[in-house]
């Protein structure tokens, strides 16, 4: 399961409906996803405080300058996925055995109407791929074949752990840094993998027509305690068979993302981006004295990557600009 990271000292954001032991100095931002859609980003994630959660959907057409959209929601925002023209943003929240699901849709990034037949549970992850939303919830996987407005729920799994749902290669991805990992083609119907071995897949993507996969070390958790980089990566042709030279970084991968002319790795410790000497962080995002934000998706654009996690990290072909994002409404 993904850690539940905020910033500054803030309570995690998984507790932000329950109270919390510590005050926060100010609210707390959990942002979880990132798309390009629409000609410009869009960030889903969560405000939080001792008294409520707000759900944050944030839109940028540089990575730069970031709008809040109003919603008015309690709840919180964890995926985004566009395709077929539609962006569709799923999530949720349970309390003690109430469970609030939310759907939203869009077919221009600025209007976002809510599906009146969401799956019964919160979403956590959401992909698309060969015509379908696909999207899973810490029990379930579901499939939509029109849009997000209605969802079929796969009966082929049923686990314990939340996982991560990814599109690449022409097939679905569900992973939570584990020894297996499971691929679909429709949604419903899933296939099992074991990983590679000691490596728990975390990461599915596309990197120039081949995939990619971000691995964490099964052995190595901490990353404090590791005698070895605890991440790495590498590459398939088929998405089940990996390369056997796993890249190695210092920090669990979250997200890969590719510019024309540059590659970046969000991880759990800052931002690393690919040169001819290998994976090297980014500074800001890493400050070099043990400090660093934790991110959790990045995208990009033809021209300009953006990573999201405790703050927004934003790069054009260079330096990268850390920004705080704007209070949701």
């Amino acid at each position: 399961m993904r850690h539940h990271v905020v910033a500054r000292g803030a309570c995690l954001a998984a507790f932000a409906l329950y109270g919390c032991e510590q005050e926060p100095i100010v609210p707390s931002f959990w942002l979880r996803d990132v798309v390009h859609a629409h000609e410009q980003f869009i960030v889903v994630g969560s405000s939080h405080d001792q008294e409520s959660v707000h759900a944050m959907l944030l839109t940028s057409n540089d990575g730069r300058h970031w709008q809040s959209v109003s919603l008015d929601r309690r709840t919180t925002l964890n995926g985004v996925a566009h395709g077929d023209g539609r962006t569709v943003v799923v999530g949720g929240n349970e309390h003690e055995g109430d469970t609030r699901s939310l759907v939203l849709v869009s077919t221009d990034g600025a209007t976002w109407e809510p599906t009146f037949n969401p799956p019964g549970e919160a979403l956590d992850s959401i992909a698309f791929g060969n015509g379908l939303f696909v999207a899973a919830s810490n029990r379930f996987v579901y499939a939509s074949a029109d849009g997000g407005t209605n969802w079929t729920k796969s009966d082929d799994l049923r686990f314990e752990w939340t996982p991560s749902v990814h599109f690449a290669a022409g097939q679905f991805f569900l992973t939570n840094r584990d020894l297996a990992f499971s691929t679909s083609t429709d949604g419903l119907t899933w296939t099992h993998h074991q990983a590679r071995e000691g490596f728990g897949l975390s990461f599915v993507g596309d990197d120039g027509g081949q995939v990619v996969g971000l691995f964490e070390d099964d052995d190595c958790t901490d990353v404090d305690g590791c005698s070895t980089p605890p991440g790495g990566v590498a590459h398939s042709d088929d998405g089940v068979t990996w390369s056997e030279d796993v890249l190695q970084v210092g920090a669990p991968p979250t997200g890969f993302a590719a510019t024309v002319d540059t590659a970046a790795m969000s991880t759990r410790s800052g931002i690393y981006v690919q040169t001819p000497a290998g994976w090297t962080l980014a500074p800001p995002t890493f400050d070099g004295d043990g400090g660093s934000d934790a991110y959790y998706a990045i995208t990009a654009s033809s021209s300009t990557l953006v990573a999201v996690g405790d703050r927004i990290a934003v790069s054009s072909g260079g330096a990268w600009e850390i920004i705080d994002p704007p209070r949701a409404r």
